[in-house]
């Protein structure tokens, strides 16, 4: 088990606590904890597979899997996107400009969006937008990458994610790169 400080950084178990954890009664303190873990999450792991994920009732600045999105694409993270449950990585496909998701029927029960939610897809958008945008970097091609944004089916998602990790790992052993679709 690792334990983090707020800003994500590891800290010695046993240092400061008690019998029980004290819950964080600050939802500011809450959010920069979130944020916190998820940037040690992306420094120690070395691809992201998002899918579903909360549009609203989250506890986040954004959508934690918009954040964690955000995160990998900006520090050039493979990641993966199956998008076909739905939930907020459809959102995170379309905002990246993978697919248009007009595949998924909309949701009757979807409210007007969580500003945060607006503010999470605008970023995402917007690093999709950047000149130097490549992609997804994750070894799929474009047609491939809309392929497991659009499966709800857990062995096309294994499949997929597998063939874009074995030519990333191909390609790094060769010194080459693959990949780039969006």
């Amino acid at each position: 088990m690792v334990c983090l400080d707020p800003d994500g950084t590891e800290i010695d178990r046993a240092a400061g606590r008690g019998e029980a954890p004290m819950p964080v009664e600050d939802p500011g303190e809450q959010r920069r904890a979130l944020t916190g873990m998820r940037r040690y999450l992306q420094r120690h792991t070395s691809a992201r597979v998002l899918l579903g994920g909360k549009r609203s009732g989250f506890q986040g600045e954004i959508p934690g899997l918009m954040e964690e999105a955000l995160l990998a694409v900006q520090a050039r993270q493979p990641i993966y996107l199956a998008g076909g449950f739905g939930g907020v990585t459809a959102d995170i496909v379309r905002a990246l400009g993978v697919d248009d998701g007009s595949w998924l029927p909309p949701d009757p029960s979807a409210g007007p969006p969580d500003p945060r939610w607006t503010e999470g897809y605008a970023r995402l958008a917007a690093h999709a937008a950047r000149p130097e945008w490549s992609g997804l970097g994750n070894g799929l091609d474009e047609e491939e990458n809309r392929r497991l944004a659009a499966t709800h089916r857990p062995s096309d998602i294994a499949a997929l994610v597998s063939l874009g990790l074995g030519r990333l790992r191909r390609d790094a052993a060769s010194g080459g790169v693959s990949g780039g679709g969006r």
